[in-house]
This record gives C-alpha cells, structure tokens and sequence, in this order.
C-alpha cells in the first residue's frame, strides 16, 4: 500500500477512535479491521464531498438487539444526522450528508457505522460514462448476429407501449435512428422534468449511442438498427457537465423517476456499480415492476465483493466471446454482452463504434424490453430469469463466478419468454417448446423431468400430419427450429430406410422429412429434430451428441395427461339448522403440506358437491366449507376414474376462517352481534347466544392440516 495511502486511513482511524470516545462507543480490535476504507481514482469514481447514508431496517435490527434497542438505535442514527443532511429521499430511505469540518469520507462513515444504526455510509461519489472510444464508423453491427437478433425479430421487433430509460448525459433528439421514438423525459441534475423544462439534450455523446443500442430504429434503410426496433426512449439526463461526470444522487434520482413514470427497463452505464445505494435502488425500482440495468466497469476488477439482488450487472464481451480485457467480472456481474467495436449513434446522424461495459449494458437491456413487448404479462423477476437462462453458456454450466449466466442471447431469451404449455384438443396431450440447448440424451432426460398435472413428459412424438400442424401453430413455429422431437434409430443404422422409432413406441407411421433426409450427412445422424433449414416443420436426422445454433437448440415435450376426472361427496355440517344448499365449500389436493390445488364449489341440496380435476397421482382430500374447519378424508389416486363418496363431518366455529376457532373469532362473533351475517353460526338467521355458545364448545381446536 501506498505511504500516503497508509496515511489517510491512519488517520481516518484516529478520528473516528477520537470520536467513538467523545459518543460514548465501544470499539473492539476486531471492529476496527473491519472498517471499510473509501478511495477516490481520478476519472473514474471522485468525491464529491457528500455522503450516503440509509438506516438500518427495522426488523434486521429486531433479531440482533431486540426491540427496545432497535428503536434506541435508529433514532439516534436518525438524529446524529439530522444537522448535517441536504436532501433525503424517502422512497429509498436515504440521506444526502455534507461532510461536517473535521471529518473526511471514511471517519465519518466510520463513525456514523460504529453507531449501529446505519445498513451504510458510502461517498456520494462522482461517476464517469464507462467506454474506450474507437474511430468513427469503424467495424460493422457483429454484435447483432453474435446475440441472435434476427431470429429473435422473425416474430418480435418491439413495442412503443414498452419504454426503455437511458440514464445518461442526455440524447440527440433528432438523430434520424432515434427521433419519433422518444418520450419526455427528465433531468435528475436540476431535479425536473422534461415536461417543465428540464434539459435532456446532449451534452456528451455517450448517451445518445447508448440510446441506439437499446433503440435504433430499424429497417428504415438508414443508419444501424438497434437491438429493440419500436421502443419507446426516455431520455434521463443526469449530468450537467461537459464531461458527462454525474454523482450517486443524480445517477439513482434519475432511475427512480423512470421507473415511477413508466419505464419498464433502466440503463445506466456509468462507473461505481460496487456501491450499496446501487442496489437499493434496484431493488425500489423492482418494486415498481421495472429492471434496473447497470455497466460493470472498464477497470477489469474481480467484483467478488457484493452482489446486488434486483440490480443486472452487465460485462463485456468481443466478438470471439472471450471477456473483453477491460470487462469487470466476478460474482455481483450477472450477464455479459458484446461491448467491444459496438457501432451506434453518435449526436449529428452520425455513427461510430465504441467499446465498454457502457455498450455491452444497452444490449442487454434491449433485449430484455423486447421480451417485455413479446410477452407483458411477465415480472421483472421472470424478465430476468429468461434473460439469464436464454444465455449462450461460457463459462461452467449454469451461473459462474467468471462468466455469471454467460452472453445474452436475444433469439432464446424470446423463445423461452414466450413459451407456453398448451394442449391439443384433438389428442388431449399437452405440449411445450424449451429452448434450451443441449445433445438429444439431455433433452430426453429433461423433458422426462418435467411435468404437467403430475404427469411426465418425454420428447413429442408425431403420429399425424393434423398433430405436426398444430404444433408448428401453437408452439411459436418459428422458434422450433433445431429442437429435438422424440425420434430415434440405433447407432450406425444405414439411410435412406433406417430403422426410425418414438421413445414410447408408437407406431412410425407418420413422416415429414425435408427433401432429402434422412442421409446420415454427419455420419451416424441418429435423431429427429425440426430442421434449421427449408420447409418449417420439416424434419431432419441429426447426430444425438450435436449441439450448435443449428441442432439441439431445445426440444418440444409431450405431455400425455388423461381426461380430467371428478371428485364428489358430502359435507356433514354440524351444529347448523339453516339450508344445506349453498355453502360455499373448498376442496383441497395435498402432498404432504404442499397444496397442490384448490377448488372452490358451493353445496347442492343434502350438501353435496363436485369439482373437476385435471391432476394425476396419489393426493391427500381435505374439504372446508366456510365457517366449518376442514376435515381430512383421506389419500385417493386420480388418474382416469371419478372418485365418488367423499363424505366428511365438519366442525362449526371458524368465523373468520383461518382453520382455528380462537380468539379471533369471539371478536367477529361480538361485532356481528344481532346483525345475522358473518356471526350466523347456526343458520337460524341471528348472531345470538346460540352461536356464542356453539364456538365457546369448540373453542381451541384447529382443522385439520
């Protein structure tokens, strides 16, 4: 470490000891190793000579101190810093501090640390746009193919509804890739609106290329397309200065003024992801329904150290999908994206191709707003789960310390966030698209592991023309290129005859081979898949152990559910002299504590009822109705006939229906006094002594479980 360096913590320490003695603190040995020390590096992350500060949450405190000394300690956190604060945000709980004279970044933090009461104290630190610039319109768009877009648009190229953010130091609102797709915006420098007259015009170029990543528009015969062609852009400026340099306040302030006004993804590609405030920000922004997108930086650090929960840290890679040498890496980055020669706008109509973790972030973000526009129904946690399991693998399977869940992948990405489980009414059977890649052996296990109503599936096996078709109609045609079906010869069979057969044994007595195939082309092409190439929905054989961006790019599951069957039976309501039709009842389908489903019925006179079931196996019936407790019946097997005679004796008492006749229910009982509405136990039209008297005889039990 570095003399000077080796000083200011010296001295940091000091003070903060000085201090902690003045406030009465207990320092241990221990403790003081473990203060954190803030540095500054020119150009990249500076102080601004202000600081963060959020209080702890009250119940991480309650398990550590204990109720009375939680309180005690957030409210001398909160006051300690009532003199020094400029600005708070509610929404995130945070305090905007100046330093008081005497202190610098780390005693302070240190101090107000050593209270007890604060999650963190971190600079307000100044952060730069993170990008190597290279020569104008150096290169081409490698990026796009590498990611897969074009497949990904064959269905999906975007929607206006869906309104990606660009944190940054402001956009070209006439560049001729990006004008008409924008909406106003806001400036987080000035605190105000585009719509009030907050500037969000350029002043450095880097947010206007970040916005063409995201947003270009494409097949216009102009410029370059960006990787989401109809979304609509809000321009968040949150810089004032030439350089672009912008602080935590303005940076977080931004993104959640996009997130409260619209916007469904939130770029920022600037430098300081490490910092603690980054990721309560995403996690407010995730409580809106948005997805906080945020650069991994240019300094090829191991970012081991955190790893923020609702934040998309995005590295960089080049066009030979190796880490580009500038990318951070490590456990808090989750996805990395081309970043390397990456060519968009540039303010003028101009264009030029940059490199940084600031262009490797807009792609990702691009593709998950596209996703958003394919399917809006979905979360942001399902947005990124799709994002990161539609990635091209890179590293160890699955997520990974130096490659999180590898490069984005556009086409995959839509093909699983689309995907839905759907049945054909003509056989009954149910089917899935996975796009997921992998040899036909793992695809075969997989779609063996997966179920529908507790039936497994296997690899789909096509018996007829009609079957194809609907298949192709309703499982996104287009995506099911290169995915396995369940179609199979032995090893080394001779083509054209072969010796083809389905994994469950059904006659082959259907085909729709391209012309052509089969013909062992790769030698030893031993499976069925749909071909990447010629006629959609032709098939092709394929060598089992192949996987590429031709061949074992997923599979299709059929999933053989029989007919739904019926449960019925009856009720005995005890304790109730009012109608036995009508009452609401709820059937339950357990396994273990797990309820598998629940249907909700009302009673027919004698109190029978009936629902229908599509689920398969061995259940566990429990049956409620509404001020009764549920009753267990028994474990039945539902597969393909109808179970009858469900008798069960139900115990009155549960007003408020939380399967306990308790305290809880003597204060419904008492509100509904003469009223004869909830507090009807008996079903002689009046909350009356009668029913006060039939929950004090069943006061204490508990339904069954």
């Amino acid at each position: 470490m570095e003399a000077s360096r080796w000083l200011v913590r010296r001295n940091s320490l000091a003070k903060f000891l000085v201090y902690a003695a003045i406030f009465g603190l207990a320092v241990t040995a221990s403790a003081q190793s473990r203060l954190k020390v803030y540095e500054e590096h020119s150009g990249v992350m500076e102080f601004s000579g202000e600081m963060i500060a959020r209080p702890m949450l009250r119940e991480q405190l309650l398990a550590q101190v204990g109720a009375k000394n939680a309180d005690r300690l957030l409210s001398r956190a909160r006051s300690v810093v009532k003199g020094m604060t400029l600005r708070y945000y509610r929404e995130t709980d945070e305090y905007i501090l100046r330093i008081p004279f005497g202190f610098d970044e780390n005693s302070l933090s240190s101090y107000l640390m050593g209270l007890g009461g604060f999650q963190y104290v971190e600079p307000n630190y100044i952060c730069y746009p993170v990008l190597t610039p290279n020569d104008p319109m150096y290169g081409s768009q490698w990026w796009l193919p590498k990611i897969e877009a074009a497949r990904a648009w064959d269905r999906y190229t975007g929607q206006s509804s869906v309104v990606a953010a660009i944190c940054d130091t402001g956009c070209d609102l006439g560049h001729q890739d990006l004008a008409g797709r924008y909406v106003s915006g806001y400036n987080s420098a000035d605190d105000l609106p585009q719509s009030l007259g907050g500037q969000v015009g350029n002043l450095h170029p880097h947010g206007t290329h970040v916005a063409g990543i995201v947003g270009a528009i494409g097949n216009n015969g102009v410029g370059v397309s960006g990787v989401n062609w109809n979304v609509s852009i809000m321009p968040v400026r949150v810089s004032n200065q030439t350089s672009g340099s912008s602080s935590y306040e303005f940076l977080t302030r931004g993104a959640r003024w996009a997130a409260e006004n619209g916007a469904k993804v939130i770029n920022t590609s600037y430098s300081g992801v490490s910092g603690a405030t980054i990721g309560t920000t995403g996690t407010y922004i995730r409580s809106l329904g948005a997805l906080y997108f945020y650069a991994a930086g240019n300094d090829g650090a191991n970012l081991s150290g955190f790893d923020h929960a609702d934040v998309v840290v995005v590295g960089a890679t080049d066009s030979g999908d190796a880490r580009a040498g500038f990318s951070a890496y490590g456990l808090a980055v989750d996805v990395f994206a081309p970043g390397v020669d990456v060519l968009s706008t540039i303010p003028g109509n101009d264009y030029a191709a940059w490199s940084g973790t600031s262009m490797a972030t807009p792609v990702a973000c691009g593709i998950a707003g596209l996703l958003w526009s394919a399917n809006p129904n979905l979360t942001s946690l399902e947005v990124e789960q799709f994002l990161s399991t539609g990635c091209d693998d890179l590293g160890p399977p699955g997520n990974d310390v130096d490659w999180g869940w590898g490069r984005v992948n556009a086409y995959r990405t839509l093909a699983q966030g689309v995907a839905q489980i759907k049945q054909n009414p003509s056989t009954g059977n149910y089917y899935e698209r996975v796009t997921v890649p992998g040899n036909a052996s793992s695809a075969s296990n997989a779609a063996q592991s997966r179920s529908v109503y507790g039936v497994a599936g296997h690899l789909a096996t096509i018996t007829s023309a009609a079957e194809n078709q609907w298949i192709l109609a309703n499982l996104d045609g287009d995506y099911l290129r290169g995915h396995w079906l369940g179609g199979y010869q032995p090893f080394g069979s001779p083509e054209p005859a072969g010796n083809w057969r389905w994994v469950t044994s059904e006659p082959w007595s259907y085909t729709n081979w391209n012309p052509g195939e089969p013909n062992n082309a790769g030698g030893n092409e031993d499976w069925l898949e749909y071909w990447i190439s010629g006629t959609l929905g032709g098939w092709n054989d394929a060598a089992s152990t192949s996987v590429s961006r031709s061949t074992g790019t997923g599979y299709v599951v059929e999933y053989p559910v029989p007919a739904p069957v019926m449960l019925s039976g009856t009720v005995s309501l005890q304790d109730y002299l009012g109608s036995t039709s009508g009452v609401p009842v709820t059937v339950l389908l357990k396994q273990g504590s797990t309820v598998i489903a629940s249907y909700s019925t009302t009673t027919t006179a004698g109190g029978n009822w009936s629902v229908v079931t599509p689920w398969k196996g061995n259940y566990r019936i429990l049956v409620k109705a509404s001020h009764w407790l549920a009753g267990f019946y028994g474990v039945v097997n539902l597969w393909t006939s109808n179970v009858p005679g469900i008798v069960t004796s139900l115990v009155n008492g549960d007003v408020n229906g939380d399967n306990s006749v308790d305290i809880a229910d003597y204060a419904l009982l008492s509100g509904d006094w003469g009223m004869g509405t909830i507090g009807d136990l008996n079903g002689d039209g009046d909350t009356d002594i009668g029913d006060f008297a039939i929950l004090s005889a069943r006061f204490g039990l508990d339904g069954d479980e």
